[in-house]
């Protein structure tokens, strides 16, 4: 979630050009490709959601919401967690790439509407003790390797939480998202940034290869 200035105010403009923007597409900054958010755009009390629901119905799978306050939030349910060990396992890199297209996505509507700093990020993951950590880049041990012996997170919910006096550029909004998955990975005694490729003699970038919608 990006929080700006006035969290409750009505800084934005719901018409029609609003509603095309919404619409997207939106560009994912890992691929240069367009997103896929979800395949309804529907409008709530006081946000516009693009959502993408399960096929049976009942919550939503994942979500990304724009308020009038400028305040945008982004949901993900299964695809960034797993079952591992009887246990639950989270999606390291799904996790980094979610954030880093939600952050996006706020830099489109700050350029679009002059959503006014300063800005809180903050994310949530929920009902992680115990749970492990996966969702590698390639060169890391990914879970399920016997020579891997992986820890298991304590906290039974995690909240990060970043303020930002202006709001950066791309390179920043990158950066920002990494900074997010390090401090996932604190969380399960990992210091190693295993979003990132681990390859030798080539540089360290996020894997893309391993990330689509």
């Amino acid at each position: 979630m990006v929080l700006p200035a006035d969290p409750e105010g009505s800084t934005i403009k719901f018409d029609s050009a609003f509603w095309a923007w919404v619409g997207g597409p939106h560009r994912d900054p890992i691929t240069g490709q367009k997103t896929s958010w979800g395949s309804m755009v529907a409008p709530a009390a006081d946000a516009a959601c693009i959502v993408e629901r399960p096929r049976s119905g009942g919550t939503w799978e994942r979500a990304i919401a724009v308020e009038r306050s400028g305040v945008v939030e982004m949901l993900a349910g299964s695809e960034v967690a797993f079952a591992f060990r009887d246990a639950k396992a989270f999606n390291l890199g799904r996790i980094v790439a979610l954030v880093w297209n939600a952050l996006t996505v706020f830099s489109e509507l700050k350029e679009r509407d002059g959503v006014q700093g300063p800005y809180l990020c903050v994310l949530a993951v929920t009902g992680t003790n115990g749970s492990f950590l996966g969702g590698f880049a390639d060169g890391w041990r990914q879970l399920g390797d016997f020579q891997l012996e992986p820890s298991s997170c304590l906290d039974d919910h995690l909240l990060f939480k970043t303020e930002l006096g202006e709001w950066p550029d791309s390179d920043g909004v990158r950066q920002l998202a990494f900074d997010f998955g390090d401090r996932l990975g604190y969380a399960w005694g990992q210091k190693e940034r295993r979003f990132l490729l681990h390859r030798a003699g080539q540089p360290e970038q996020f894997d893309k290869q391993r990330w689509s919608w």
